[in-house]
């Protein structure tokens, strides 16, 4: 369908036999539909605060398109359908309870499909979004201290710095699908460790592109 299109409007073929080309318009654009998922799990262990914080975000991002001559623009956001924080501290005389996490920033994905009549090539930036990390820790004599951060988004940012952005919206560019086609059409697993100064942390990330036509 999408080689058709372009085709069709690279040969000047609108309007005649009866083609229509809004009506391709449309019926590619019902066709052209996906659905990024994404499940992000991410262990950070801060060693001078004695800390762990586990992260666990997942959810569906639809995606929509326009096309721009043989390209196809991707572009979605939403907000992450399941969120999971848990902190914890082993600091002797010190304990922290109350965490909890919302969603401050949404997942976002855009990018671009090429088809040039030989192998597709997929260009798809992701961004995960940011949580407002909340929690309290009280340390032996001293009152209680409500913390409030938002280390998730920093922290797949940075397991994901050498991926350059594809965008202008600055999402990582993710590179290295295995595209399968059908209607799970691509699909990219990532298993890392990173250290940032005080902070390492692990990221085990799954993105599935489905494809989901509407009617």
């Amino acid at each position: 369908m999408l080689r058709w299109g372009a085709v069709a409007k690279q040969k000047g073929l609108y309007g005649r036999a009866g083609l229509d080309e809004q009506a391709v318009e449309d019926k590619l654009r019902r066709c052209v539909h996906f659905d990024l998922d994404f499940d992000v799990f991410i262990t950070a262990v801060v060693s001078d605060q004695e800390q762990v914080a586990t992260y666990h975000v997942g959810g569906s991002v639809p995606l929509s398109f326009k096309r721009d001559g043989s390209y196809f623009l991707f572009g979605g956001e939403k907000a992450p359908s399941s969120v999971t924080f848990t902190i914890s501290t082993s600091e002797p005389g010190c304990a922290i309870t109350g965490s909890s996490a919302t969603v401050a920033v949404p997942a976002i994905a855009s990018g671009s499909f090429f088809d040039s009549g030989g192998p597709a090539q997929l260009a798809l930036g992701f961004s995960p979004g940011f949580l407002t990390e909340k929690y309290t820790i009280k340390c032996r004599d001293s009152p209680p201290e409500q913390v409030t951060e938002s280390n998730f988004g920093v922290y797949y940012g940075i397991s994901h710095s050498d991926e350059a952005p594809t965008t202008t919206t600055g999402v990582s560019g993710v590179r290295g699908w295995k595209i399968t086609g059908g209607s799970t059409y691509a699909q990219i697993t990532f298993d890392r460790t990173r250290v940032d100064g005080a902070t390492s942390f692990t990221e085990k990330t799954t993105l599935t592109l489905r494809h989901t036509p509407q009617p």
